[in-house]
């Protein structure tokens, strides 16, 4: 974290942006809200990313407004079904869910925004027969 402070010193007006996917998505969590609680603003933008916490965490790192959250998942992706919600996980929110099928390029009338740690729609609703719940 000292490098990333000397770094975000040393260009006050640069935006911090947090990614991942996947796993990555995960970590990208946590490196997002740790560098919240330090002071700084920072978006966090997720790909796919399996569910991180626990509803307390889960609304903490939502709830943080220091910067935006942004977790992008799609249609039939298994990934951001996991863990599943009955072990206790939940996702961050807004998930803005993109329903087209993977051999076609999204327009914005694809992608649909659902707030909720848990939500029947999205990624975890678009086919009943693979949900975890």
């Amino acid at each position: 974290m000292n490098a990333f402070k000397t770094a975000a010193s040393s260009h006050p007006n640069n935006r911090v942006i947090v990614t991942g996917h996947s796993l990555g998505g995960a970590l990208a969590n946590f490196a997002a809200a740790e560098m919240r609680n330090s002071g700084t603003m920072v978006d966090l933008y997720t790909y796919g990313a399996p569910r991180v916490a626990g509803r307390s965490l889960s609304n903490y790192i939502t709830n943080q407004k220091a910067g935006g959250n942004y977790r992008v998942t799609h249609k039939d992706d298994p990934v951001p079904r996991l863990p599943p919600v009955f072990l206790g996980f939940v996702h961050i929110s807004p998930e803005y869910y993109i329903s087209s099928p993977n051999d076609v390029v999204p327009t914005a009338n694809d992608i649909t925004k659902y707030n909720g740690a848990i939500n029947l729609f999205g990624n975890t609703g678009d086919n009943p027969l693979k949900t975890d719940l």
